[in-house]
């Protein structure tokens, strides 16, 4: 009970200095609005180049082809072989016949001169593109299908392999390194302009402190004051990133269509968790900062 009347008494303590110092108040609030939104954009900017490497993946694929020798029935039996490989995704079977259709669609203009190769005179495999479930364990899925009887080549694009490996590690330290930076920064400004409204009441605590306060009593209001500053800039920080955001998505989806961008209700509550409590921890650990040498009485 006791517990509970000392944090109602924080409570209202915190919510009596946000009113009486409104002007500092609202300077920090909206510092910890712009740190959260180049926060956002940072984190948006990760999410979506996790998002693009993933399609990547899902668009790789290794091509194994059958020997020239096997019939199509015997090539198509192959499948099961393949799809029992660890990390095989997919195993999509492509006929020499299927190819040779293919490839006639592709070239319209010279299409009668892929009359005379039909049939016998087919001169493509049947051919297995297979897809993976981590493509970083190509090596492996290639190694083993070049151990099954019947296989005569696996085309690996390692290349292309490499700059997607690449592209999903840059896309994690990005994210990261981005966040960190701009958490540093909001801490920095914030802290500094906290320090002002805690200037402003130092005489405050200072009697506090002579009467016989403890430091965590006085610590308190300031710590909710700047956790309340800080989830007020959380959801003002939001209103821009998702009305942007959302907006960006819609051009995306008109202008390219080779890659698709995370949609905002994807990253609604992600981006709502992270903002509540990155603010929460700016204002607050700001606070605590700020605080701290007006203690030293």
């Amino acid at each position: 009970m006791m517990l509970w009347r000392a944090f109602k008494n924080y409570f209202s303590q915190a919510f009596l200095n946000l009113w009486r110092n409104r002007v500092m108040s609202l300077m920090a609030t909206a510092t910890i609005v712009f740190c959260l939104f180049l926060l956002g954009a940072a984190v948006i900017l990760g999410l979506n180049l996790s998002y693009v490497s993933k399609q990547l993946e899902g668009q790789y694929e290794i091509h194994a082809y059958v020997n020239m020798s096997y019939s199509e029935e015997q090539a198509a039996s192959l499948k099961g072989k393949i799809e029992a490989i660890d990390n095989v995704a997919k195993a999509e079977f492509i006929s020499k016949q299927q190819a040779l259709k293919d490839m006639e669609k592709s070239m319209t203009e010279s299409a009668s001169a892929f009359e005379m190769l039909e049939g016998d005179e087919n001169p493509l495999p049947n051919t297995y593109n297979i897809t993976l479930k981590d493509v970083r364990k190509a090596t492996e899925v290639v190694s083993s299908l070049k151990t099954i009887e019947g296989i005569s080549e696996v085309k690996n694009r390692s290349d292309i392999l490499k700059r997607i490996v690449s592209m999903t590690r840059g896309a994690q330290i990005a994210s990261i390194l981005g966040m960190l930076i701009f958490a540093f920064v909001g801490i920095f400004i914030i802290s500094n302009t906290i320090k002002m409204s805690v200037t402003a009441r130092s005489r405050e605590i200072e009697i506090m402190k002579y009467v016989g306060a403890t430091d965590w009593y006085i610590r308190w209001p300031f710590v909710i004051e700047g956790a309340a500053m800080g989830a007020g800039g959380a959801i003002l920080a939001y209103i821009p990133v998702h009305w942007g955001y959302s907006r960006l998505v819609i051009w995306w989806c008109e202008t390219v269509s080779m890659f698709k961008l995370c949609t905002m209700n994807e990253l609604k509550w992600t981006i709502i968790l992270t903002f509540v409590a990155i603010g929460c921890f700016l204002g607050a650990f700001g606070s605590i900062i700020s605080i701290r040498k007006h203690l030293r009485v």
